[in-house]
């Protein structure tokens, strides 16, 4: 359901109320889904920072600066390097622009630009966006699940239905979002059961910036998400 008070009345309106069948949490009760932890990150940026991401008053533009900082990309590729080197389970970075998403690869594996998929099967770190072909979708999905450290870069939008990775250990939320769908969906990509795993872990890169407080409000609506779903929940400030 819409977000939007006045939204949700109109669509309760014309449909009628819900039928709730089952959450995420009664599946994982059930021993039906994998318990889902998430890691909260907050990167506390310096007031050099605020005062250049001040500047912009579109969110687009502010996003763009936001990915843009060297260093939160090398702490998002140090972040996912570290979880690799576990040989636990996948990994799955999720961005939402293009530009991003190609600045993480390269941060991660020290090229200049995102290889072919002859490579990307060779170094087990895949690059996903609306261009790839559904066979090559499906020959990363199966790696993610034959791989323990293999790593997936794509797309919140590719990723939140129809993708079943139940090898998959670890979430990385690169870009902030707010929307209660994508988030949620984003989430069940991991909550598939496997032998192979405990629990899904997810690391929730949130961003503040004194003064600013369009991250902030973004990074508050996923903990209510989190909340209202039961996960586990910690959180960590990181100066930048």
């Amino acid at each position: 359901l819409p977000s939007s008070k006045t939204q949700k009345m109109q669509v309760l309106g014309l449909f009628g109320l819900p039928n709730y069948l089952i959450s995420s949490a009664e599946l994982i009760e059930m021993k039906l889904g994998t318990p889902i932890c998430i890691h909260g990150i907050k990167l506390q940026h310096t007031a050099e920072n605020a005062k250049a991401i001040g500047v912009y008053s579109e969110y687009i533009d502010r996003i763009k600066y936001l990915i843009g900082i060297q260093e939160r990309t090398a702490l998002i590729a140090n972040l996912a390097k570290s979880l690799r080197s576990k040989s636990q389970g996948s990994t799955l970075i999720l961005y939402t622009l293009i530009e991003h998403g190609e600045s993480i690869y390269c941060e991660i594996t020290g090229l200049k630009e995102v290889p072919d998929l002859p490579t990307q099967k060779e170094l087990g770190i895949f690059f996903m966006t609306g261009k790839v072909k559904a066979k090559d979708r499906e020959y990363m999905r199966n790696a993610m699940d034959e791989n323990p450290e293999a790593i997936l870069i794509a797309n919140y939008s590719l990723l939140s239905t129809g993708v079943n990775i139940k090898a998959l250990r670890y979430g990385i939320f690169a870009a902030p979002l707010k929307s209660y769908t994508a988030i949620v969906q984003s989430l069940g990509r991991g909550i598939r059961t496997s032998a192979e795993k405990d629990v899904f872990e997810v690391y929730d890169i949130a961003d503040h910036f004194a003064g600013i407080g369009t991250f902030d409000s973004s990074y508050r609506a996923r903990k209510k998400i989190y909340n209202n779903q039961k996960f586990a929940f910690d959180e960590k400030k990181i100066k930048m």
